[in-house]
């Protein structure tokens, strides 16, 4: 289906109380019990609270309703739709998916507005399907994430934009994705509508140029120092086939009136009806030949498949489940396979120059596939950690199990890791209190790790937090209070207290290996709960780190590593601050020999947290 060129109004969404209960279905009335289309506007929600609130309240309008419905006698349900963001992600903040899934009939996905000449100095694009500098935005970024989070492809309804934004190159000649740009062309605020810009291109004749990159399914035009981004007639119709891969609801055109003489459109529509050509006979009469035809091919490839593993004495998988969740192989990021040759030609024959360090499961390489593409790669047997695809996971390029070797390569995060910096004076400077909490909301995003620690957490160009060598973790799902696996290692539990303990060590800089106070023989946790319980908070944290100008406060952080930290582990929404916090008890692994001697005789008071550990000893 495609969206209707003209909406509803679309009604300002509720005001929702923060420190409150949200507004009920009685307080808000139920004046749509007849057959209405409601489409609410929910971009850019505020909070936590705003999010949690947002859900109830549809959980109970739509239940209102329903039963008003059914009073009047009314046959024709309300049909309930959002317009949203482009992820399900915001930060570190989640819509209520749950309720939405339940409760709307579908999602209008704004995928769109990822880059624009007032916030870059540099080009982009608009609303690219595979966005060229960054994995966090694009099309297929938002798409993806909804998918996972819980809401069914069924209900998506893809938004494509039917303007562009053009740029100001700061050298004509450099005019690719990514050139340097100094501001904003043509309009006052650079947006042009497809109407302006196919003017444009007539206009300029031969001394325009017109480009449309597949890679990243975007058009763009260039001439002298002006250069557009737009989504043509051949990006609109990739991005439609891109739904059908993905089996999602539909699309819409944003908006309907700023088309050049309905070209876009009309190919929307061609593309959107294709599928429905060819009738059922001579569907038959073409499918049952071509299924013959593959299974014989099936047959003699597995033939002859068996014969070539048995004799090189070498299998390669390739990782469906990320080629699934991208959908189509055209569209696929997912890992790659790559022969023995190809790995030690990229790091040099595993030279010692190329060598980075030791990691957990083996020597860490630095290499250099065919392209240019810098990876790292180190040695690990590997089965199927390809299909973890997060945010602030590293990235799987590929891997490559050939006789004895089994390499994973990954992308190569320039920064190093967390306790490069935090652990070191010269260097802890470099990362100020805002960018510390960047790195704990995304080190605290859905993933059970079971072994969450600083030198874990790499860092890549901009300083987005990416968790390493996490050989035993995977997906943690939005509503599932435990991963489950076969063979369970540890609890989440553990990775609650790993995190308690990173982020201790975050906010104070120091190891918690480290004895803080000898003369009490008091190890990191020890020292927090001492000053917590003093009142000297401030004497844990940092010198560097000042939280005067952010939302997210020092002592909050400590109280709420305390928690996790504790006998009985607590992991709250940290930023949220309108929220009471409940009192935290002495830590797990803590030793402190005050207490002790009160005891008829000195002993180390000692607790183990509910899971399956190797070593009962902090980190």
């Amino acid at each position: 289906m495609s969206h209707p060129t003209t909406n509803p109004t679309s009604p300002t969404s509720p005001k929702l109380s923060n420190k409150g209960t949200p507004p009920s279905a009685a307080e808000l009335g139920t004046p749509l019990s007849s057959p209405y289309w409601l489409d609410l506007s929910w971009f850019s929600p505020a909070t936590f609270s705003d999010m949690s609130n947002m859900g109830v309240l549809l959980d109970e309008w739509l239940a209102a309703i329903d039963s008003a419905r059914k009073r009047n006698f009314s046959e024709s349900p309300l049909i309930l739709t959002v317009a949203v963001e482009y992820s399900s992600m915001l930060g570190m903040e989640v819509y209520p998916v749950d309720s939405m899934a339940r409760n709307l009939d579908w999602i209008h996905v704004a995928a769109y507005d990822f880059n624009k000449p007032s916030g870059s100095n540099v080009t982009g694009a608009n609303a690219a399907l595979f966005d060229p500098s960054t994995r966090e935005n694009g099309v297929n970024f938002g798409i993806v994430s909804w998918i996972t989070s819980g809401v069914p492809a069924s209900k998506l309804v893809l938004g494509m934009p039917l303007y562009g934004y053009a740029w100001k190159l700061a050298d004509p000649e450099n005019h690719d994705f990514g050139a340097p740009a100094i501001g904003e062309a043509i309009t006052e605020d650079s947006a042009m509508n497809y109407v302006g810009i196919a003017q444009f291109l007539r206009a300029q004749g031969s001394a325009v140029t017109a480009v449309y990159n597949s890679t990243i399914v975007v058009n763009y035009c260039y001439s002298g120092t002006t250069w557009i981004a737009f989504d043509g007639a051949e990006a609109i119709t990739d991005k439609i086939l891109y739904t059908k891969k993905q089996e999602i609801l539909g699309y819409y055109l944003w908006n309907a009136a700023a088309d050049d003489n309905w070209v876009l459109s009309q190919r929307a529509t061609i593309q959107g009806d294709d599928k429905n050509q060819r009738s059922p006979t001579v569907l038959v009469v073409i499918l049952v030949p071509i299924v013959s035809m593959v299974l014989l091919l099936s047959s003699l490839l597995f033939y002859w498949g068996r014969r070539i593993h048995k004799q090189r004495g070498k299998f390669c998988k390739l990782s469906t489940e990320t080629t699934k969740m991208n959908s189509g192989e055209e569209w696929s990021r997912a890992a790659s396979v790559f022969s023995f040759s190809v790995v030690a030609a990229a790091t040099n024959d595993f030279s010692d120059e190329n060598k980075l360090g030791q990691g957990g499961f083996g020597p860490v390489y630095k290499g250099n596939l065919q392209g240019g593409h810098e990876i790292a790669e180190f040695k690990n047997e590997i089965s199927l950690v390809a299909k973890l695809q997060h945010v602030n996971l590293v990235r799987v390029l590929g891997y490559c199990i050939e006789t004895e070797e089994k390499i994973l390569i990954y992308e190569y995060m320039p920064n190093k890791s967390l306790d490069y910096y935090i652990f070191d004076q010269s260097k802890k400077v470099l990362l100020d209190w805002e960018k510390r909490v960047h790195i704990i909301e995304g080190v605290a995003q859905g993933v059970i790790h079971r072994d969450l620690k600083a030198s874990n957490v790499l860092l890549d160009s901009q300083m987005i937090p990416k968790i390493s060598d996490f050989g035993m973790a995977r997906m943690f799902g939005q509503n599932e209070s435990e991963a489950q696996t076969k063979r369970i290692v540890g609890t989440y539990l553990i990775d609650v207290f790993s995190f308690g303990v990173l982020l201790l060590e975050i906010l104070s800089g120091r190891r918690n290996t480290s004895v803080c106070f000898p003369e009490d023989s008091l190890n990191l946790l020890g020292v927090a709960w001492k000053l917590w319980k003093d009142d000297r908070r401030r004497e844990f944290v940092d010198p560097i780190l000042d939280d005067s100008s952010s939302n997210c406060k020092l002592t909050r952080c400590i109280h709420v590593g305390l928690l996790c930290v504790q006998e009985k582990a607590m992991l709250l929404q940290c930023s949220v601050n309108d929220s009471a916090l409940p009192t935290p008890k002495k830590p797990s692994f803590s030793i402190d020999r005050l207490d002790a001697m009160d005891e008829a005789s000195a002993r180390q008071i000692c607790s183990v947290i509910d899971g399956t550990i190797s070593i009962t000893l902090p980190r």
